[in-house]
């Protein structure tokens, strides 16, 4: 062998070298956008209080892309007010970032159960899945206020406790 068969294969294992860590590379940077802007889908519990209090399911979109939901289940029966749609017609809906689906549910349900969520993200056709344990007696505990000044109207109570609402959510 001559030095410049071994210039040459020298540079070629160089050069291949080079290609396998540049699609590396590409493959890891994929995955960090991926992993930056993919949805991220939480199911939880909320409550608020409007003149009386409220109870509320949400499912919210977190993430900074949109998201196509493939299933929703939930492991028990859930209120009166949800078990007879179980929320099938969110299934094959997009929620857009920062989109919540929001439904109210009987204030004396207080069963635990765990809630199962499987989506695809908008960019890439992964799908996810994830599993929420809930509570719907997490709230029973925590106080609410509410305007009981007799000299007020209705309607100014009505407002008072909107605006806490309000300000509440912002927090």
């Amino acid at each position: 062998m001559n030095l410049e068969s071994i210039s040459a294969a020298i540079s070629a294992a160089i050069a291949a070298i080079a290609v396998i860590i540049s699609v590396l590379t590409l493959r890891q940077n994929n995955k960090i956008i991926y992993e930056a802007n993919k949805p991220i889908i939480e199911i939880y519990i909320h409550g608020i209080d409007v003149h009386s209090t409220h109870k509320y399911l949400v499912i919210k979109n977190f993430g900074k892309t949109s998201a196509k939901i493939q299933s929703l289940s939930f492991s028990k029966d859930l209120d009166a007010y949800n078990n007879d749609t179980r929320l099938k017609s969110l299934v094959g809906t997009g929620i857009a970032p920062n989109q919540s689906f929001v439904t109210i549910y009987d204030k004396s349900f207080n069963d635990r159960l765990t809630a199962t969520i499987s989506y695809t993200s908008e960019v890439s056709k992964h799908e996810e899945f994830h599993e929420f344990q809930l509570d719907f007696g997490q709230l029973n505990s925590l106080r609410y206020s509410h305007v009981s000044t007799s000299d007020l109207s209705d309607e100014a109570k009505a407002i008072i406790n909107g605006v806490e609402a309000i300000i509440k959510n912002f927090n």
